[in-house]
């Protein structure tokens, strides 16, 4: 028999009107890490699954939105366990759990409608958009690395690989996503020992980059990945050059930090609203199931982040779509009012089968040396004609009179 408090919690919080409403819109927020109408969104999709049918036998199931309640209290908060959850809401611990579970094997059953690769035309639409932000052509998916603290020391014999370089037990998950934070695909299940490169490398996208890219396209990342034709990181700084980089390499690097502000956000997003991801405390051990039963709520989690993401776009271009303000395009909105630069042209074409890893990421740097246009905050000085050379190179720390020419520079970057 399925113990139940004699106040149903549940009840108290769905409450908005009357004198029962106790839990104000920002509190159930807090509480759920959802509204009360993505709730009911929430509901309507899982009701269908079969998990949630009627047992032929024994008592019937908690309403479905009472165990989706349980279970983002559950992954909404650090620290949660099925007897803080009994205290939370008044009902049994196995309860909360076979709650859970359910909702869990719900969620991955609907897993590739949400976790999805974007296809030819939309990985074009998703470059465009990129390209316009960050001015940074055939790029419709960035990649970044994170790690997800355990909050229980494993007890499997690879224990000592999961000490990461962060946290003394962790787990390494490699996150491709796009321009509007969707996570498209991940890998998750390595321990934090574990390379964020070594985690891009086993991923599909990367041993079978034809089936996931044009030849023209490339995933976008930090330092921490290797260069190829479909993968484009920022330079290093190598300590035989006193980590200084070329003055073009610096350009680069600073155009693909501002996408990677993009990347972090998602990270911020993911784990903010599901803060179980913060700290997991469940148990890794031999048996192959522990180590599944946290990659499923990994699963779940990237399913409803991706649920959310759908969701809020479509009220934003509803409230932000207005057909009177729509104006036809003039000239100088047509594509073809301008010729095509070269290193774009270069840019779109496939690289050569036996060419170096790096011709991609040159091609790139070269095409935004020749057309990014730096955007500067500053102050002009107005007449004030007395300040020497020595003055103007004390004011904006560099000295001019050790500037080479632009023949030195490029035969450098040759």
């Amino acid at each position: 028999m399925c113990r139940k408090g004699s106040v149903s919690i549940f009840e108290e919080d769905l409450t908005t009107e009357g004198d029962m409403c106790w839990m104000n819109a920002d509190e159930f927020l807090c509480k759920y890490r959802v509204t009360r109408n993505q709730l009911d969104q929430l509901t309507n999709i899982l009701s269908e699954d079969d998990v949630f049918a009627h047992p032929k036998r024994g008592y019937p199931q908690m309403p479905v939105k009472h165990q989706l309640m349980i279970w983002l209290h559950f992954v909404g908060h650090e620290v949660q366990s099925n007897s803080t959850q009994r205290d939370t809401f008044k009902v049994s611990r196995g309860m909360c759990e076979k709650a859970r579970d359910r909702i869990v094997k719900a969620l991955n059953n609907i897993r590739n409608d949400y976790i999805r690769w974007p296809a030819a035309e939309e990985r074009k639409e998703i470059a465009a958009r990129i390209e316009k932000e960050f001015h940074i052509p055939n790029c419709p998916i960035m990649q970044d690395g994170t790690l997800l603290r355990l909050g229980i020391e494993p007890e499997s014999d690879d224990a000592a690989d999961y000490h990461g370089r962060k946290f003394a037990y962790s787990i390494t998950v490699n996150v491709l996503n796009d321009d509007e934070r969707r996570i498209r695909a991940y890998c998750a299940g390595y321990p934090g020992s574990a390379h964020d490169n070594q985690v891009w490398r086993n991923m599909k996208q990367h041993r079978d980059p034809g089936s996931y890219f044009l030849e023209n396209e490339f995933v976008m990342c930090d330092t921490a990945y290797e260069p190829s034709w479909f993968c484009v990181p920022a330079f290093k700084c190598v300590v035989g050059d006193g980590l200084h980089l070329h003055p073009h390499k610096t350009l680069f690097n600073t155009v693909l930090a501002k996408p990677r502000v993009v990347r972090e956000h998602i990270m911020g997003l993911w784990k903010g609203q599901f803060c179980w991801l913060r700290n997991i405390r469940m148990k890794i051990t031999n048996n192959k199931n522990s180590l599944k039963l946290i990659l499923r709520y990994i699963d779940s989690t990237i399913v409803v982040h991706n649920m959310l993401l759908d969701w809020r776009e479509a009220e934003d271009r509803n409230a932000a779509w207005d057909e009177s303000v729509v104006t036809d395009l003039t000239s100088i909105d047509d594509a073809n009012r301008a010729p095509p630069i070269a290193e774009r042209e270069v840019l779109d074409q496939p690289t050569p089968l036996h060419a170096l890893n790096d011709m991609r990421r040159t091609q790139l740097m070269q095409y935004i040396c020749e057309t990014y246009i730096h955007s500067y905050n500053y102050s002009p000085i107005q007449d004030d004609l007395s300040l020497s050379h020595g003055d103007w190179s004390s004011m904006v720390g560099y000295d001019f009179s050790t500037d080479s020419d632009d023949s030195s520079v490029v035969s450098e970057l040759d």
